[in-house]
Order: structure tokens, then sequence, then C-alpha cells
């Protein structure tokens, strides 16, 4: 058995618990199985709130962790080594918080980083998933709907298209449709940080 039928099998008896658990973890990983939901015919709005849900937990830990270990120890990093995307959503999020958490959930490796920079000017908690969840639960929404509509348009596909090779461009173009998505995720951030700066 391999790992994708593992997950299937997961999937299939313990939807809510692999979605919390993929939902800490990363947000990516929601839409593989909601790709996967979506091609079983599965409505994914257990995928959606439990994700949700893991998605806070996540974003909760790295909050206490901010304030509890690594606030002092990191007051002094060297900017020039942060990369210069999650520089340029500080930037942003110094003006459009709610806008820099949004972006953020949909470029791999900018959460936690903004998490902990909106840790460290929010204090309070709820202050905080005030800002946070409302950001959380869209991205996740729009990225499990995308992926839902994904695996449906791949099970009709595979029924009614035969040749390999149409449904090798197919995957091509879609992953190339993702990438573009996300560099132009970055140059909107780029944009509205030199406007409003």
């Amino acid at each position: 058995m391999g790992l994708f039928e593992f997950v299937s099998l997961l999937l299939q008896g313990y939807p809510s618990l692999v979605s919390f658990i993929l939902g800490m973890a990363s947000q990516e990983l929601l839409v593989f199985i909601s790709v996967h939901a979506g091609a079983h015919n599965i409505f994914p709005l257990k995928i959606l709130i439990f994700g949700l849900l893991g998605s806070i937990m996540h974003d909760t830990l790295v909050f206490l962790a901010w304030h509890s270990f690594f606030k002092n120890r990191f007051a002094k990093i060297n900017r020039k080594r942060l990369s210069s995307l999650i520089l340029k959503l500080e930037e942003l999020a110094h003006k459009r918080v709610y806008l820099a958490l949004f972006l953020s959930k949909f470029i791999y490796g900018a959460r936690i980083a903004m998490v902990a920079f909106v840790a460290n000017k929010e204090k309070n908690y709820f202050s905080f998933m005030k800002k946070n969840a409302p950001m959380g639960a869209l991205a996740l929404f729009l990225l499990i709907g995308a992926g839902w509509l994904t695996g449906q348009g791949f099970t009709f596909l595979l029924t009614t298209i035969k040749n390999l090779r149409k449904l090798a461009i197919l995957l091509l173009a879609s992953m190339i449709l993702f990438i573009l998505a996300e560099m132009l995720a970055k140059k909107i951030i780029r944009y509205l940080s030199f406007k409003f700066s």
C-alpha cells in the first residue's frame, strides 16, 4: 500500500482528524485532500472546518511560542538574512495587516513569519485572532474550494478523455496556472509595499 492509498483510507475513515492534523502542518496539504475529496465526490465541509481549526491551532502555537521563547532571541535578528518577500510582507503589514495576513497564507514559508510579526505587534491573543482567523478562513475557503473543483474536473476528465497526452497537457497547464498565481501574489505584495511606503 502506497502513501496515497494510506492517506485515502485515512481520509475516508477519519476526515476530521486528518483535516485537523494537515491544517496544523500546512494549509497547502489541505488542497491535496480537497482534490481527493472532489475526485471522490465528497463535499469538503469537514475538511474546511477542521482544517481551519488545525490552522488556528498552528497559529496559536506560533503566537504563544513567539511570546514565550523567541521574542527576545530574535529581537536582534539580522534583517539582511530575511527573504526580500518576507520584508515586503512586513512593510505591507505596517499599513494593511489584514491584507498581509491574507496573502501570507498563499505563499509557502511566509505564514509563520507573518504570524510572528503580527504577534510581535499584538500582545493580546484575542486581538491577534480577530485579525488572523477571518483571513485564514477566507484563504482556506478559496484554497479548498479550488482544490475540490479541481478534483471534480479530474473525475470528469478521466471519464471522458481517453487520450493520456491531452491529460498530461492539462496537468502541465494547471501546474503552470498555480505557479503563475503564486508569482502574481508576490508581485501584488511588492507593488503594494512600494505603493504604500
